[in-house]
């Protein structure tokens, strides 16, 4: 009797787990919309944009500090929460001053001023 009721214990143990695991249906489909990978001056810029507004920039350089080349990389990456529909931003610089950055959170359903550059844009000028 005790090895009936061990073997429907684990019966219904394994049908919970298979019954709740997400099927196809849960998860959004996203696509690639642009990327950007190119030589700028004396640094390169990537840019990475995805259906679901996730956005990652990176811009990278050479600057002369005291008589020493020093790279700069500088960029941002976005991304809308799912459930919240906010938008996480975190903006960073490293130079020779140290790694900074400014996380910032908003509401995607009211408009805002961005401060930097729409990523279409941004690859029309660059002729891609």
């Amino acid at each position: 009797m005790k090895l009936v009721a061990l073997c429907f214990y684990f019966l219904v143990i394994a049908w919970v787990k298979v019954s709740s695991r997400p099927t196809n249906e849960d998860y959004q489909k996203i696509e690639i919309e642009s990327i950007l990978n190119a030589k700028e001056g004396n640094g390169t810029i990537y840019l990475h944009v995805l259906s679901d507004g996730t956005m990652i920039l990176r811009k990278t350089y050479s600057k002369l500090v005291n008589g020493a080349t020093v790279t700069v990389e500088e960029g941002s990456f976005s991304f809308i929460g799912s459930e919240d529909k906010l938008v996480y931003k975190t903006t960073y610089i490293a130079d020779e001053r140290g790694y900074r950055a400014k996380h910032t959170i908003s509401n995607t359903t009211e408009p805002f001023v961005e401060d930097s550059i729409d990523p279409k844009v941004l690859i029309s000028l660059l002729g891609k």
